[in-house]
């Protein structure tokens, strides 16, 4: 219940928020910073918001919940500020946040990096490997359509009837194609 209210706020705030500038300048500060951390994923997804006030009221919904709960938006804020798809005022605010938690609380946010960065390296040496073996077996197939284009050529030259000729390269293509499929 009180989720699908915050999230009812949220909408109110990105659809309206212009609108009722003053209303929410007034009660952002005294807002309780619990209900929201349900909602801390849209929040972030709402910091590209195209309205400035919108992403200033987020920003400081961000920063509240940074005070009180860093934990719960840390990798968040890493993850979103080192991001390709931030745009450049997104990562300003992140950038506040972020020298707003290193000084509260600066092992928190120094192990967090440091286990985002490991992650991604793990991340990336994963898909290396797949890219490295999907080139090998390009490769490898490529050699293989080669020698069949080879024993197609020698069938044709050999003077065998056509269903000897096509029974003879049916085995040798499953043959050898056989650790590809």
């Amino acid at each position: 219940m009180i989720i699908t209210a915050t999230l009812r706020l949220l909408r109110i705030l990105t659809k309206y928020g212009k609108a009722l500038e003053s209303l929410f300048t007034k009660h952002i500060d005294m807002v309780r910073v619990d209900l929201w951390k349900p909602v801390i994923p849209q929040l972030f997804a709402q910091l590209n918001h195209p309205n400035d006030f919108v992403r200033q009221i987020i920003g400081k919904l961000i920063s509240r919940i940074c005070d009180e709960y860093p934990r719960g938006i840390v990798y968040d804020v890493i993850v979103n500020s080192t991001s390709s798809k931030t745009n450049r005022e997104t990562k300003q605010s992140l950038d506040a946040i972020a020298n707003r938690m290193m000084d509260r609380n600066k092992l928190l946010w120094v192990s967090t990096r440091r286990m985002a960065e490991e992650l991604e390296k793990i991340t990336v040496l994963l898909e290396e490997r797949w890219l490295n073996k999907i080139a090998s077996l390009q490769f490898d197939v490529m050699q293989q359509f080669t020698k069949l284009d080879q024993e197609s050529e020698r069938l044709q030259k050999s003077g065998m009837d056509p269903a000897q000729q096509e029974t003879s390269f049916l085995e040798l293509y499953d043959s050898l194609m056989k650790f590809v499929i």
